[in-house]
């Protein structure tokens, strides 16, 4: 059996793993199983995003560093989102705050480099900083006072995530390429899901649990995965 059809095995038995998941999910939201439903939550980012890095073995060498990276990105996101979960101390929801910086840090770190290669353009400058600028001032004004190191953390958090929204959006100005559009929509996700961990942390909106749950779910899983197939796009170009 050669290699690729070993990887392609692998990606078989992961996507059966998250079939599963993704039905035992379902059936726990249905009969309000939290533990199970949050716990097979846990598995969706890793079990939909390792498939999608295998597939980068068919373009090594020049894929190792893209690969390594997205390994790094998907292992500390799924551990800030194990750690969040399991919020007992204060010390596990530090861990997932640091791990979730970790993440971001390696996805910039990766296609930063679309800021260097594409022309920068004002008009895309002007609406990435217009919407960005409103988003932070709103959720600013909206929580209210709270701790300096609050507004900190949620600052930088954002200045991150808007930077690599701003690297999607500057790679659809320059060419229309479907990675630009996978890495701009798959960070505005992120964004969002930023955005309302940010508000129910701090000062909740009524909502219902099970659904704000569901929300962030969505928005995470699919915004990992969109980030991670971005990669793919780009080098099988």
């Amino acid at each position: 059996i050669t290699w690729e059809g070993i990887m392609n095995i692998t990606s078989i038995i992961l996507l059966s793993i998250l079939a599963i998941c993704i039905i035992l999910y379902i059936l726990s939201f249905i009969k309000n199983w939290k533990i199970i439903s949050g716990i097979t939550s846990l598995f969706f980012i890793p079990l939909t995003c390792i498939p999608i890095i295998l597939a980068l073995n068919s373009y090594l060498p020049d894929s190792y560093r893209l690969r390594l990276l997205s390994i790094l990105a998907i292992t500390f996101i799924s551990l800030s989102e194990f750690f969040i979960y399991f919020n007992f101390t204060k010390g596990t929801n530090i861990a997932g705050e640091l791990l979730y910086i970790c993440s971001f840090l390696v996805w910039i770190r990766l296609y930063k480099t679309t800021y260097y290669v594409f022309n920068f353009t004002t008009t895309s400058f002007i609406i990435e900083g217009t919407i960005l600028l409103a988003l932070i001032l709103s959720l600013f004004i909206y929580i209210g006072k709270q701790k300096l190191t609050t507004y900190l953390l949620r600052l930088f958090q954002f200045a991150g995530l808007g930077f690599l929204n701003y690297c999607g959006l500057l790679t659809i100005s320059n060419v229309h390429r479907a990675y630009g559009y996978t890495l701009f929509i798959g960070s505005l996700f992120m964004l969002l899901e930023f955005f309302l961990f940010s508000v129910q942390t701090t000062k909740p909106v009524e909502i219902n649990r099970k659904i704000e749950k569901l929300i962030r779910t969505l928005l995470m899983t699919s915004s990992e995965i969109l980030i991670t197939l971005t990669g793919l796009l780009m080098i099988s170009n």
